[in-house]
């Protein structure tokens, strides 16, 4: 009898051990919102409705910060500094989105020497 109850522990054991760890829902894999990592929506933005875009971006994708980035008002080209963040709430943000060196020179054109943090404003 203490084999079965030993047994029987083992396999529950098993069993949360080989689960999925994260949240069950009956929603399937591909239904799921998928956040992007170089992007954050104003969906998003909406949970810090307050606070500044640095802010939101110290929240949400704080490896934007690391790489010492400049800002770029979308149509604007010359790059501000990263300071430029803290005007902006992000109730006035439609969007952000961060380009690595690589990517900010091969989109946004060869003079940029740094990454970016492009912002999209509402008009």
């Amino acid at each position: 009898m203490r084999k079965l109850a030993l047994f029987g522990l083992l396999f529950i054991l098993a069993g949360c051990a080989s689960g999925s760890g994260g949240e069950e829902t009956d929603e399937p894999q591909a239904d799921r919102p998928q956040t992007d990592r170089y992007v954050l929506t104003a969906a998003e933005l909406a949970q810090y409705p307050t606070s500044s875009a640095r802010e939101a971006i110290q929240r949400l994708r704080r490896f934007w910060l690391t790489s010492g980035p400049r800002v770029l008002l979308k149509g604007k080209r010359i790059a501000e500094p990263i300071e430029e963040l803290d005007r902006y709430r992000v109730d006035q943000v439609v969007e952000m989105r961060f380009y690595d060196l690589t990517r900010a020179r091969a989109t946004l054109g060869p003079e940029f020497m740094t990454p970016i943090i492009e912002l999209t404003l509402r008009e």
